[in-house]
């Protein structure tokens, strides 16, 4: 089953935080910066000392990527679980996120001041709540026109949802 959080030891490599299980030759991302990258996808592994870690792709870690200016492109992976508080707040150039099936958790304020936000694609086969202020502080920074893309069959309940309205334009993947 692995070890809990806690009982993961921290590994440093480059800008990036990894928590290790060395049992089971696991990791979570801890914390990242990314720094000048533009277009940044979440690594499947890590190599530390040799030997390969998977990634466990459950969670990205409150402000794990936050304050980040140069990014542009996120991509997870499948496998990812969830996003917690603000991942990835105050990146004022991020214009397109692609949410893997596997999601099932948005925290809060996850894209706070992030006002270039074009693109959101969300592939969750289940419609997904959030905590309000999906892309902007208390809604004071507003978002330019961000398209927010869905499974087809989820497009009408997102549309109905009064906490997705921020988006104008949802549509099918």
């Amino acid at each position: 089953m692995g070890l809990d959080l806690y009982s993961r030891r921290k590994y440093r490599h480059k800008k990036f935080v990894y928590l290790l299980d060395d049992e089971e030759k696991t990791a979570w991302i801890a914390q990242g910066h990314i720094g000048r990258g533009k277009r940044y996808r979440i690594p499947e592994f890590v190599i530390v000392d040799g030997e390969r870690y998977s990634i466990e792709s459950m969670e990205i870690g409150d402000c794990c990527f936050a304050g980040c200016p140069n990014l542009r492109d996120v991509v997870l992976p499948e496998g990812f679980e969830k996003l917690m508080i603000q991942s990835f707040m105050e990146n004022p150039g991020l214009r397109h996120v692609d949410l893997p099936s596997t999601l099932t958790e948005l925290g809060w304020e996850n894209f706070v001041d992030c006002p270039n936000l074009e693109t959101v694609i969300l592939r969750s086969p289940k419609k997904l709540e959030f905590n309000r202020n999906f892309g902007a502080h208390f809604q004071s920074l507003p978002m330019k026109d961000p398209c927010l893309y869905v499974p087809a069959e989820l497009v009408g309940q997102y549309r109905e949802d009064p906490e997705w309205q921020m988006f104008k334009r949802i549509l099918p993947i």
